[in-house]
């Protein structure tokens, strides 16, 4: 078995894991959306049908637009759905746009991991934190930081091994030097 074979098998047994989750994270989203939509459409009618504001809506409405986004982030990136510009690694040769890919790939891992360091500090942090109208503990809130950014981690190792097998493929198929 070649290590191409071997980084695409390993990318499908994480693709197996990261898939299913990221579209539960997708859809569970759309339903905070359309919660954050009803308690915002309240708060607009309680404030000008009866003249006074719900003191808990904002506060809610922001939660559940931060899980929101949260949950859809690694369906986004698992899906391509991020912005991104290609025209870069549309110019280049077939394995130097692939190393660069991994390159980039490789930052982002990296970068997804220091924010799910950062993420587990502020979720302790949050443990003597509570919301203001809501009296809720923050901790619980921030849970949605760390998940996320291990679940985009974790597609992004997959992409990186996808990736890595495309290179070596590239590699593999290069006419040899004369």
């Amino acid at each position: 078995m070649t290590i191409a074979a071997v980084c695409r098998r390993l990318s499908g047994a994480i693709a197996a894991i990261t898939r299913p989750l990221s579209v539960a994270g997708r859809n569970l989203a759309a339903l905070l959306l359309a919660v954050m939509v009803g308690v915002v459409l309240a708060q607009v009618g309680w404030r000008y049908g009866f003249g006074q504001a719900l003191a808990w809506s904002e506060e809610l409405s922001r939660v559940l637009m931060i899980w929101a986004v949260f949950l859809v982030a690694p369906w986004a990136y698992r899906t391509g759905a991020h912005v991104s510009v290609t025209l870069f690694f549309d110019a280049l040769p077939g394995v130097a746009a692939h190393t660069l890919r991994l390159v980039l790939t490789s930052l982002v891992i990296w970068v997804l991991w220091r924010l799910l360091v950062e993420s587990l500090d502020l979720m302790a942090d949050g443990r003597s934190l509570q919301t203001a109208s809501l009296g809720l503990a923050m901790a619980p809130i921030y849970t949605i930081l760390p998940a996320s950014f291990a679940l985009m981690a974790l597609v992004g190792v997959e992409r990186w091994l996808s990736q890595a097998a495309a290179a070596l493929d590239a590699l593999r198929r290069r006419p040899a030097a004369r």
